[in-house]
């Protein structure tokens, strides 16, 4: 089975979710067995491919339009 492409960011937020994330230690290295980070704001990838992914999680709210044109 194909493993599920993920995409993360953060808007107006403290990076509290982000870091939560992190803290599951060694579950970590199993989640990533089904899934493929494609850009997370705790990555270097910065930028979702351009074909899209299968899930996008959003942190935060929309503070501004450089935002709103993230949610999109």
């Amino acid at each position: 089975m194909a493993k599920f492409k993920v995409a993360m960011d953060w808007l107006d937020i403290c990076s509290g979710c982000e870091m939560s994330l992190l803290d599951i230690d060694e579950r970590v290295v199993e989640l990533l067995k089904h899934v493929e980070l494609t850009s997370t704001p705790i990555t270097d990838l910065k930028h979702p491919p351009k074909e899209g992914v299968d899930i996008g999680i959003l942190t935060g709210s929309v503070g501004n339009t450089d935002q709103i044109e993230v949610v999109k």
